[in-house]
């Protein structure tokens, strides 16, 4: 019995060809190629990596690799942590490159291999998706993009323990299982909390935005690690900024460390008449759940 094709469902099938083709030889007329697993032809789907877990990982077209800074890879209980993030192409051709289709995933994974943290949770996605680098439309051969991550904008180092942190590149095609591309990761130790040592590094990252100079570290990525930390020892300069600034990220950040002191502050903060009560009492609208713009510096 022969099976019957409708002429409305082959003039579509031949519609989607005809656009799989053109679309093909656009790229191919800009020089881009899309990320995709080597000695594999762009247009056809690798196979879906299922396994969360899963340790192989083939070749990409992509690059990943992580740096703690400053390059040291032990903190102190409730210590901010930076990381120098970067994205490169390591191939000959451009590269396609859409954040929604290809993120960077962070994870944090405890001694026991236990997950504790990652962005591809609901609750720390926002209108980006679950993250990546933003503005890109293509990497050139050899080119690389390097961002500051807050990674304790994710989470809390408040347990003494031993940390990984993993980078996955992920292919995320809409409709389409994720596929792992390419992986970075670095191990990190939290010692008991000292408070001495916290105090130190907090008034270094502080230290930029008082004095208004750039440093090593951007003011940004400053900013960033500080309202990353869910301790009493960031009130006073979460306070110095919200005066001085009238910001509404220093008052989220004392809605997030939520102690007895720090909710004190923000009253007081929402109290006053001026610009800056004003956007103390603005910053209670807004969620306390963690977004991208929490973990991604510049």
């Amino acid at each position: 019995m022969k099976t019957r094709v409708s002429p409305n469902v082959k003039r579509a099938l031949a519609l989607c060809a005809l656009c799989a083709v053109a679309a093909a030889a656009l790229l191919a007329v800009w020089g881009i190629t899309v990320p995709a697993l080597r000695g594999q032809d762009a247009t056809t789907p690798a196979a879906p990596d299922t396994a969360p877990t899963a340790a192989a990982l083939p070749p990409s077209d992509l690059a990943l690799s992580l740096q703690f800074l400053p390059d040291a890879a032990e903190i102190t209980a409730y210590e901010p942590l930076l990381a120098k993030v970067t994205l490169q192409n390591t191939t000959r051709d451009n590269v396609k490159y859409l954040e929604r289709e290809t993120p960077v995933v962070l994870e944090i994974f405890a001694a026991d291999g236990q997950c504790v943290a990652s962005t591809l949770d609901r609750a720390v996605r926002d209108a980006r998706g679950p993250g990546g680098f933003s503005g890109i439309q293509r990497i050139a051969p050899g080119e690389s993009y390097t961002q500051t991550w807050a990674i304790s904008g994710l989470y809390t180092f408040d347990t003494p323990g031993r940390y990984d942190v993993q980078l996955t590149l992920y292919a995320m095609p809409y409709g389409k299982p994720p596929q792992k591309l390419a992986q970075a990761g670095a191990a990190m130790t939290v010692t008991p909390f000292d408070r001495a040592k916290l105090e130190q590094r907090c008034e270094a990252l502080f230290a930029p935005i008082r004095d208004y100079e750039e440093k090593e570290i951007s003011k940004e990525a400053c900013y960033t690690a500080l309202y990353s930390v869910r301790h009493d020892v960031m009130l006073p300069y979460l306070d110095w900024i919200a005066t001085r600034s009238g910001t509404r990220d220093a008052c989220l950040a004392l809605r997030r460390i939520g102690s007895p002191r720090a909710l004190a502050l923000l009253e007081m903060l929402q109290a006053r008449t001026d610009t800056v009560g004003d956007n103390a009492r603005k910053a209670m609208n807004r969620p306390l759940a963690t977004s991208m713009s929490d973990i991604v510096a510049n």
